[in-house]
């Protein structure tokens, strides 16, 4: 393994494992300490704690209970994501810091909930952020670190593009 590789990956494995070890501990407090579809209000008319259980995608998109073919087709999805951003991480040629942290909190996110869909056919979500009858759809850690890896990467790969392209040519 090149030197290079070697330090994006020791960035990257703490990063990934507190991810998924967050991730996996706060999903346990909330089944452990909210009964399922239960509400406990954090910030009055803003923020509650919930225990609800997605078997669909993001936003609870598929959210049906007792389709047998979603769990399955979701966990080989789930996995199939994890490789494809796994081989175009290592083929991608302009690395950073910060590229590295997104692929890391993306990865971390991935697993986490694939750890979920795996032991519980589904996904614990519990933060729920709402204004007045108005919810955001219940999230969870993995989702947050998904989330903003997404939104690293994307202001790295197109508005630091054209940064880094100028920087090249001058």
């Amino acid at each position: 393994m090149p030197k290079g590789n070697t330090k994006d990956f020791r960035l990257m494995l703490p990063i990934i494992l507190i991810t998924v070890f967050a991730d996996q501990i706060s999903k346990t407090a909330i089944r452990a300490l909210i009964a399922p579809n239960e509400s406990v209000v954090v910030i009055d008319g803003f923020f509650n704690l919930v225990f609800v259980k997605n078997q669909g995608i993001a936003f609870g998109i598929m959210n049906k209970q007792g389709i047998v073919p979603i769990p399955c087709l979701l966990i080989g999805s789930t996995i199939v994501a994890i490789i494809l951003l796994m081989l175009w991480y290592v083929s991608f040629r302009q690395k950073n810091t910060w590229i590295n942290i997104a692929v890391a909190l993306i990865m971390g996110g991935a697993v986490g909930n694939l750890i979920d869909r795996i032991r519980f056919s589904g996904v614990v979500d519990f933060l729920d952020c709402h204004v007045g009858s108005w919810h955001w759809p219940a999230f969870n850690i993995a989702d947050s670190a998904i989330t903003t890896g997404v939104i690293i990467l994307f202001f790295n790969l197109f508005l630091g593009q054209t940064s880094y392209t100028k920087h090249q040519a001058g």
